[in-house]
């Protein structure tokens, strides 16, 4: 039930065509419909940027947002990658942004514009430059990191790297999973809004057997009806969903499974650290004795036999 903030009288939700949902999470002050005829009238939040949500938007806590959660956040800008195109058209002629060329805008600098006064960028999308090692007095080596390096120590960050490098793999996955939980989450509202189901209907969807499970859920992505999911960011038609009410197979599918993937998705963030820091260590090594050697002066010259 819910009271009206000038008659302070109660009213259930059915009786005045508010839903459960609305009314705990986006109704900031209540107006009944009596009242509303003296001028006043229901005040909302503002909802979640990320389309079918009913959600109130973190507008008024420490950290603002006009999304109600990270993880809302996250997959707006899945959905808006993935509606570019992966790469430029054969023929030249497609004048949109790719996912790369998107990514790089955002994660890297731009510097001047060419000839015919339009940005360009300083480098190819995610390309990486030369690390250099810099002594204590700023000034930078003439060899680059992997002349300074031993082959131990190129062994151990070229492991490091390939480690990161499948930890960001998996962790895109994790993300992904949250995506179609929340595709599902949308579907079983739009069935419960649009159908004979109440709230307690289940609405589990078969696809996510393959949630948590690394290998099974990566070939479903790469699948074809993965790729349509992702693209379209909607699961379709609700064939062979759960319609059970109070569904003790699927119970509480919704919490567990996201809060499953997030553990994950911490444990796999604590594990980057590590490798991170390790090559820290591996570098500040070389640089601390090519440091030391420079100050040592202990080079060898080679001279000509004459």
């Amino acid at each position: 039930m819910i009271c009206c903030e000038k008659c302070e009288d109660w009213f259930h939700g059915e009786c005045i065509k508010l839903s459960k949902e609305i009314g705990e999470s986006l109704i900031e002050r209540f107006v009944c419909p009596n009242c509303t005829k003296e001028g006043l009238s229901t005040i909302y939040k503002k909802t979640c940027a990320l389309g079918t949500c009913r959600k109130a938007a973190r507008l008024w806590q420490d950290e603002t947002s006009v999304f109600c959660s990270n993880e809302h956040a996250q997959v707006w800008w899945e959905r808006l990658v993935s509606r570019l195109p992966k790469g430029k058209a054969k023929n030249g002629l497609n004048d949109h942004l790719s996912q790369d060329e998107f990514m790089a805008l955002i994660t890297s600098d731009l510097s001047g514009v060419d000839e015919n006064g339009l940005l360009t960028l300083v480098k190819m999308p995610f390309q990486k430059e030369a690390t250099k090692i810099q002594d204590a007095k700023g000034s930078t080596p003439e060899e680059d990191l992997s002349e300074i390096l031993t082959q131990e120590e190129k062994s151990i960050l070229e492991d490091a790297a390939n480690t990161r490098f499948h930890l960001a793999e998996d962790t895109l996955l994790c993300h992904k999973m949250l995506t179609l939980i929340e595709l599902a989450q949308e579907r079983r509202r739009k069935v419960i809004n649009a159908g004979p189901f109440g709230d307690d209907m289940c609405g589990y969807d078969p696809r996510l057997d393959t949630i948590s499970a690394r290998d099974a859920f990566a070939a479903f992505v790469k699948s074809s009806e993965g790729e349509a999911i992702f693209q379209a960011s909607e699961l379709g038609e609700a064939e062979g969903i759960c319609e059970r009410k109070r569904c003790k197979v699927h119970g509480g599918w919704q919490k567990m499974l996201v809060l499953g993937i997030k553990h994950q998705i911490r444990e796999m963030a604590g594990q980057a650290a590590e490798v991170s820091e390790e090559e820290k260590i591996v570098r500040d090594a070389a640089g601390e004795r090519w440091r030391r050697k420079k100050a040592e002066c202990n080079w060898v010259e080679v001279l000509d036999g004459a």
